[in-house]
């Protein structure tokens, strides 16, 4: 790496020097403008979403980033280990209230607590995702349902089913293209956030095969309080794309398309069980916490990023290489890339594991991609696997300390990656719903909370390095068919002037 130093110029040449700079961040800024990158003040002050052209405006301001809050309880959770453990006990501690916002909703251990809880007289207010992507399974449905009958039990419940979804009322037009949320707001006080679906996959039964991601349950009554705003504000049935599903209304949820009848009639796969010793729930404490959200939580991720000073390990269900406004619009080098790439220059060794998305062949590409993953190589069928080439050519081409791996799914005996964790250094963890996709990061809602805390960092750290141990694959290299020069052609024009007038990239 160039070191990072500024010459001795004269006065004039400096004039002149500071002359053409600033124009150059002229025409930097005129470059973000003409791809529709606003400038986006980052701040822990509540902002408004500027959402997608084609979405309703939010009259509410939302958390971007919260205040850091002080020292936390909190118990850190792994699928598939024992994620179903760690909701549950939750739930079954509740006394008061429980608010949940979930994507999806196929795990029956999940429904059976919520239940009890109401049967134990506490107030469950749950907010669904009524139109993911492929729609709702018949055993979501059917769990939905059972919800809707229990609440109709007591007509004067202050219980409540919301859907989010314009799916019965065209004319609505959605807040966000998916409430991709996945948390539980517990008694005012407690807090369960996390990367995974509330599904057989996320929250498998324990000793089953499931997915790869993290979870926590953390209290902490000014987060709590944050995240009960946001439900609030989520779950405001007076913009039109929510409904409070009460008696007699019809359930606004799209149901996904039949499959097509088998030739012969088989018995269904039994699930896989894992050999693997679980790992236990980890009971401590964090030094600090804040609670980021999406739309718009790209300055506040990427603020994130940029405090490296070390290490930086990520793991990923995805992470396209570029992203696009619309459909037909040109495509960029995605930001999320940038700022991998940006710290490892600055020094910060960097380790990048992505799903196989061989996993989800024959299958239909899994809802959470968005449609924003875009490839080098356009007739790439694995964009994960062109990732992986992309970033280890920075550390052939040009000897940064970066590498990149494709998951070994058998070995560590799971679906797939659903994770979208990140490790800093010796202290820092951010545990997230956010993909690296551009819907995920300025137009879902989605949830993350940034944590500092050793134990906290070795627990994470442990699962990524056990996974990234695990595939032990050679790591792709450069693609023959890329050369070096192109991987430069989009950071060439957002930071020539940077590195021209000697600042450190």
């Amino acid at each position: 790496m160039q070191p990072n130093f500024q010459p001795v110029l004269p006065r004039t040449l400096r004039f002149f020097q500071a002359t053409i700079f600033i124009a150059t961040c002229f025409t930097f800024a005129s470059f973000f403008s003409f791809f529709g990158q606003e400038k986006i003040a980052f701040s822990d002050e509540i902002q408004g979403a500027r959402l997608a052209a084609n979405l309703l405006p939010n009259p509410n301001a939302i958390v971007a980033v919260s205040e850091r809050s002080p020292t936390s309880v909190i118990r850190l959770g792994l699928a598939p280990d024992n994620t179903l453990e760690l909701a549950t006990t939750e739930i079954n501690r509740a006394k008061e209230e429980i608010l949940v916002n979930f994507y999806t909703l196929e795990q029956p251990a999940i429904m059976t607590s919520i239940i009890a809880a109401i049967d134990r007289g506490v107030t469950v207010k749950l907010l669904i995702e009524g139109e993911p992507l492929g729609g709702a399974t018949v055993g979501e449905i059917n769990l939905i349902k059972l919800f809707r009958q229990r609440l109709n039990k007591t007509p004067t419940t202050p219980s409540r089913l919301f859907v989010m979804s314009n799916f019965k009322n065209t004319e609505a037009k959605r807040r966000y293209p998916y409430d991709h949320a996945k948390y539980l707001v517990i008694d005012h006080s407690r807090v369960v956030l996390g990367s995974e679906n509330y599904g057989l996959g996320g929250h498998p039964i324990a000793g089953l095969v499931g997915n790869r991601g993290w979870e926590v349950a953390i209290t902490n009554e000014t987060l709590a309080a944050e995240l009960t705003a946001l439900f609030n504000i989520d779950s405001d049935t007076t913009l039109g794309d929510v409904t409070w599903v009460s008696r007699g209304v019809v359930l606004p949820v799209r149901v996904e398309k039949p499959k097509e009848p088998a030739e012969e009639e088989t018995e269904p796969t039994p699930p896989k069980k894992r050999t693997l010793t679980p790992v236990k729930i980890l009971d401590t404490t964090v030094d600090g916490v804040k609670l980021i959200t999406s739309p718009h939580s790209f300055e506040s991720t990427a603020a994130w990023i940029r405090q490296s000073t070390k290490t930086l390990n990520t793991e990923q269900m995805s992470l396209p290489i570029s992203w696009r406004e619309k459909s037909g619009a040109p495509s960029y080098r995605s930001l999320w890339m940038q700022e991998i790439i940006n710290a490892a220059r600055k020094g910060v060794q960097v380790r990048v594991l992505l799903n196989d998305d061989k996993a989800f062949l024959p299958k239909e590409p899994d809802p959470e991609t968005n449609h924003d993953t875009l490839t080098v190589i356009p007739y790439s069928k694995f964009p994960n696997q062109e990732a992986v080439r992309f970033l280890n050519s920075f550390q052939t081409c040009y000897q940064l300390p970066i590498a990149a791996k494709i998951i070994n799914l058998s070995a560590i005996q799971a679906n797939y990656i659903h994770n979208k964790g990140w490790i800093s250094d010796d202290s820092r963890v951010l545990v997230s719903s956010i993909n690296g996709s551009r819907n995920s990061i300025y137009a879902n809602r989605e949830t993350a909370l940034a944590l500092e805390g050793a134990d906290a960092t070795q627990y994470y750290q442990g699962a990524f390095d056990f996974d990234w141990n695990s595939s032990n694959q050679p790591a792709q290299g450069r693609d023959p068919a890329v050369p070096c020069s192109s991987l430069e052609e989009t950071s060439r024009t957002l930071f020539t002037s940077f590195q021209l007038f000697g600042f450190a990239i």
